[in-house]
């Protein structure tokens, strides 16, 4: 089973499609993407880790699209719209598989605290 939705970017509509296997695949990535601050300047490595999540979510529909051309295609300021509509994906998903998206945040808030205790 998949989830879909049309993303929009670089003037086109794009079917972006994820199954459970790289939902599973991308929980450390979306964990990750949790403690992004929303709407600020991110930073390169910020950026691949969104386009990383971009790229999986469009390589079912469009297996043509190579990461390069993904990367001049993505406007500034426009990855967040299209990674949030990836999450409500993943979110939607879990719901209709009984999963609880607030375990989701729960494993985002303890991986923040054994970071913050490892830097101490």
């Amino acid at each position: 089973m998949r989830e879909e939705a049309i993303v929009e970017f670089g003037g086109q509509k794009w079917t972006a499609s994820l199954d459970f296997q790289q939902i599973q695949a991308l929980l450390p990535v979306i964990l990750e993407i949790m403690e992004f601050p929303v709407g600020k300047n991110y930073t390169p490595e910020q950026l691949d880790t969104y386009i990383d999540v971009i790229e999986v979510a469009l390589s079912r529909h469009h297996p043509e699209l190579t990461r390069e051309e993904l990367e001049d295609r993505m406007e500034a300021g426009k990855a967040d719209p299209i990674v949030g509509q990836i999450l409500q994906m993943v979110v939607t998903f879990w719901k209709k598989h009984g999963i609880d998206p607030k375990h989701i945040e729960i494993a985002a808030l303890l991986k923040k605290l054994t970071k913050e205790r490892s830097l101490n």
